[in-house]
């Protein structure tokens, strides 16, 4: 669904910059990203590490530590309301009812020494209003629901007691005991083996599809992606660089560095084969290139490259590409 659908988008991340002030300089972490998420959407975020994702998504939920940086710029709208205009009692109303999020290590998320029932049914108990016995009964249901065997045994054990896949499950139903109508998942299968990856993405996007919530869905792998969203947005040192349906991005990806993620991504007409691999490091984020923050790396780079940023360009299919060599499209 193309941007510029108005305020009337579930979430709409307009122009934010979050900023990291180390002894040393300052760091551009997230440096003009808008995005979109309509309701009942998923979108997914991909780029390689240090792109900002996270960043993105933590400052979405206001939970930049103070102490390391801040949000400089940009708003972030959630059914039309200002979240950077909330105080933090609302905002923690927010968490976790509206908006919930679930992280990619789940060892380090869930408290180690808290059995894995007890944690649920506080989070049942903040953001349902139950007793303790129907708190237990929900998750209980909700486990179940999740494809979780012998539920009633798990949730008398802590994290250490349980393997990844499992905690994975815990903080997928922690994020949806709330009944949130925006759920954000950052990297929550990476550390999962490939089957246990499917099985969290398809448990996610069946729970999308029964409950109708937007998911915002943050990878480094376009592979992963691909089977559960609607739409991806491609990033890049803290930056949009392309915005596309899904279909469009794996069958016709248009910024060179799409290009490269797209084809080092592995499927089955490349298993035994030597994998394409982008070419050169991302840039030092504290000395940032003047023009195209690719361009150190991009074959088609030209004079105009290294000079001067390019702004978003909307082609004739609604995507969006940040890129000079689509200069015949319309700018944003």
């Amino acid at each position: 669904m193309p941007e510029g659908r108005g305020d009337g988008a579930l979430l709409k991340v307009d122009n934010l910059h979050t900023h990291f002030f180390l002894p040393n300089g300052v760091l551009k972490a997230v440096d003009g990203m808008s995005l979109e998420v309509e309701r009942g959407e998923v979108v997914a975020v991909v780029g390689e590490s240090g792109s900002g994702k996270s960043v993105t998504a933590l400052s979405i939920l206001r939970l930049i530590p103070r102490h390391q940086g801040r949000i400089v710029d940009g708003r972030l709208l959630f059914k039309g309301h200002d979240l950077m205009k909330k105080s933090n009692r609302e905002m923690q109303e927010i968490r976790g009812k509206q908006i919930a999020m679930i992280f990619q290590n789940p060892y380090a998320a869930l408290n180690p020494v808290i059995r894995l029932g007890d944690q649920l049914i506080e989070t049942a108990r903040k953001h349902r209003a139950v007793t303790k016995s129907e708190g237990l009964e929900l998750s209980l249901e909700l486990l179940t629901h999740l494809d979780l065997e012998d539920p009633e045994r798990i949730v008398r054990l802590r994290p250490f007691q349980v393997s990844g896949g499992i905690n994975q499950r815990i903080m997928l139903a922690l994020a949806l005991i709330g009944e949130p109508q925006l759920l954000i998942a950052d990297e929550a299968t990476t550390m999962l083996d490939s089957l246990t990856q499917v099985e969290i993405l398809e448990l996610i996007d069946r729970v999308q599809r029964e409950t109708g919530m937007a998911v915002l869905l943050i990878s480094h792998d376009l592979g992963v992606v691909a089977q559960v969203s609607d739409r991806v947005v491609v990033m890049y040192m803290g930056q949009r660089v392309e915005q596309a349906p899904t279909g469009e991005i794996l069958t016709s990806p248009k910024h060179p560095y799409t290009i490269g993620l797209r084809e080092s991504a592995p499927d089955l007409e490349t298993k035994g084969k030597r994998l394409p691999q982008i070419q050169g490091s991302p840039p030092d984020p504290q000395n940032l290139p003047q023009g195209c923050r690719f361009a150190p790396r991009c074959p088609h780079a030209m004079e105009r490259c290294i000079q001067s940023s390019p702004p978003d360009f909307r082609l004739d299919d609604n995507t969006l590409v940040k890129c000079w060599l689509f200069e015949t499209g319309s700018p944003t």
